[in-house]
C-alpha cells in the first residue's frame, strides 16, 4: 500500500525551517524525505518555469511527478513528511496540498518580515544571484522581477506578506491541524518548540539540540566579503553540476571553508530602511497578528515598527 506523507513543513522561506526539519530527522520516529524539498505542489504552479538567476537550477530538483514524489515519502517510521518551503508564499497552494492529502499536518515557521526579507536578500548576495548589493534597490524591482518569472526566494515583501496564505491553509486544512511557531521561537526556547511539534505529529518528545537550532550554521546567510571570491564559488548553474560530479573531496573541503569565510552575517539593524519601507513591513506583520490572533509586536520589530531588536 502506498503511504501518503503525514506532514509538510510548508515555509516559510528563511526563517529557520531546515533547521527545524534536520532536528526532527533526527527522531527515531520521524522520517523526512530526500531532497527534503522536493517541492511537487509547487511544480503544480509553475516552479519548473521560474526565471530569475540560479532558479532553474533549483527546479532541476523539484519532483513533478505525483509517484516519484510518493515514492520519497515511503518509510517505516511512525511519521513521514517533507519541507518544501516555497509553498506557503504561493497563491492556490493549500488547496492542491488538500485535494491530494486531505489528512496531512501543516508546520509552518515564520519569521520578522523585515529580517526574512533581508535574509533572502543576503542569501541571495550570497549565492551569487543577486547583483542588487543595498535591499531597498533589490526591493524596488521586486514586482517587475515576479512579473518577469522570478520564484518566491525573490519575493522579497511578498513572500514575508503571511496572512494570505495563512488565511489559506487556515481555511483549507482548519486551525487544529496547522501548527504554526516563529524562528524567534524556536532560538528562544527550541525544547518548548520541538515538544510542540512532536506532540502535533503524534510522537515522543523530539530531543532538543540546542547548539544546533540556535546557531548560524544551519542554510545560513550574510553578505559577500569579496565579490571575485563569490562569483568564483558561486558558477553558473551549469559549471556547478559539473564541479559537483568532477571535485575531489578535498577540493569540496576548501570550497566550504572557503564559503564560510568570505560571507559575514547580515546586519539585522534597519536603521538604514526608508520609514515608507519600515512601514510596510509592520503592516504585513499587523496582518499576520490579525490571523493568528495576537499582538506579534512582543516578538517582531517589524510589528511596532522598530528600527532595531530591542
Amino acid at each position: 500500500m502506498t503511504r501518503l506523507p503525514d506532514f509538510i513543513l510548508a515555509g516559510a522561506q528563511r526563517a529557520g525551517s531546515t533547521a527545524l526539519a534536520e532536528a526532527l530527522a533526527e527522531h527515531p520516529d520521524i522520517a523526512i524525505t530526500d531532497p527534503k524539498e522536493p517541492s511537487y505542489f509547487a511544480t503544480l504552479f509553475g516552479s519548473l518555469d521560474y526565471s530569475g538567476p540560479g532558479d532553474q537550477w533549483f527546479a532541476s530538483q523539484n519532483v513533478g511527478d505525483w509517484n516519484a514524489y510518493l515514492g520519497l515519502c515511503q518509510s517505516d517510521a511512525t511519521v513521514s513528511g517533507e519541507a518544501s518551503v516555497m509553498y506557503l508564499a504561493i497563491p492556490g497552494t493549500a488547496p492542491a496540498i488538500h485535494e491530494r492529502l486531505p489528512n496531512v499536518k501543516i508546520v509552518l515557521v515564520l519569521r520578522d518580515p523585515m529580517a526574512r526579507a533581508r535574509s533572502a536578500h543576503s542569501y541571495l548576495r550570497v549565492n551569487g544571484r543577486e547583483k542588487e548589493q543595498d535591499f531597498e534597490a533589490a526591493l524596488a524591482l521586486e514586482e517587475q522581477r515576479r512579473a518577469a518569472g522570478y520564484g518566491p526566494m525573490w519575493w522579497f515583501e511578498k513572500a514575508s506578506d503571511y496572512a494570505p496564505g495563512l488565511e489559506e491553509y487556515f481555511e483549507v486544512f482548519g486551525r487544529e491541524r496547522v501548527f504554526v511557531t516563529t524562528n524567534e521561537q524556536l532560538k528562544a526556547d527550541p525544547a518548548r518548540v520541538l515538544h510542540g511539534v512532536g506532540g502535533f505529529l503524534g510522537v515522543d518528545a523530539v530531543p532538543a539540540p540546542v547548539d544546533f537550532l540556535t546557531s548560524n550554521s544551519v542554510n545560513s546567510g550574510g553578505t559577500p566579503r569579496n565579490e571575485l571570491l563569490t562569483r568564483i564559488l558561486y558558477p553558473p548553474d551549469q559549471l556547478r553540476r559539473a564541479a559537483r560530479r568532477l571535485a575531489p573531496e578535498k577540493l569540496r573541503q576548501f570550497v566550504r571553508f572557503a564559503r564560510k569565510n568570505s560571507t559575514r552575517a547580515s546586519d539585522e539593524d534597519h536603521t538604514d530602511i526608508a520609514p515608507e519601507v519600515v512601514a510596510r513591513f509592520r503592516e504585513s506583520a499587523r496582518r499576520t497578528g490579525d490571523v493568528l490572533g495576537r499582538d506579534m509586536s512582543d516578538m517582531w520589530p517589524s510589528a511596532r515598527g522598530a528600527t532595531d531588536d530591542n
